[in-house]
């Protein structure tokens, strides 16, 4: 049996309160009874009985508002670092929408796994704007540039 894992570590530069918005969002964990008010108006309610249908849209697993990844204030900005299943759509949207300043930005990632596995490598990357995020996974990328190459 393998273990697999997908690994982050990236610095964001922002200001104080773009990095306080991002830390009360890493917090959320789903048992709130509503956002807070700093986060409230950057995720309007999908669902007018559930005040955190806004935020919850983002996540794998709605019920469970589990980022899968920590993050730590810096000098200038947070620190955000994952090592099990950091949830990579959840954290480029939180970044879109919550800090600004910081855009354009963006992070990568590393697949890994405990025992060498065809296809248990490989890893990606998040490019974030104002307006969107895009990601790409190294092994679409991989089989894009194989298609390409064989004409």
């Amino acid at each position: 049996m393998a273990d697999h894992y997908t690994k982050l570590s990236f610095e964001l530069d922002c200001t104080e309160p773009e990095a306080d918005r991002l830390i009360a969002a890493f917090g959320l964990t789903g048992d709130e009874a509503a956002l807070p008010a700093d986060l409230a108006p950057y995720f309007p309610a999908s669902d007018p009985d559930d005040p955190l249908s806004g935020v919850a849209a983002l996540y794998d697993d709605a019920d469970a508002l589990d980022v899968g990844a920590c993050i730590d204030r810096r000098s200038g900005g947070v620190w955000i670092h994952g090592d099990g299943d950091p949830q990579v759509i959840a954290i480029a949207e939180l970044i879109r929408r919550l800090a600004p300043s910081a855009l354009p930005t963006g992070f990568t990632w590393a697949n890994d796994c405990s025992r060498n596995r065809p296809g248990a490598f490989g890893g990606g990357h998040a490019v974030i704007t104002h307006a969107d995020y895009d990601v790409a996974d190294v092994t679409a990328l991989l089989d894009e540039a194989l298609e390409a190459a064989r004409g």
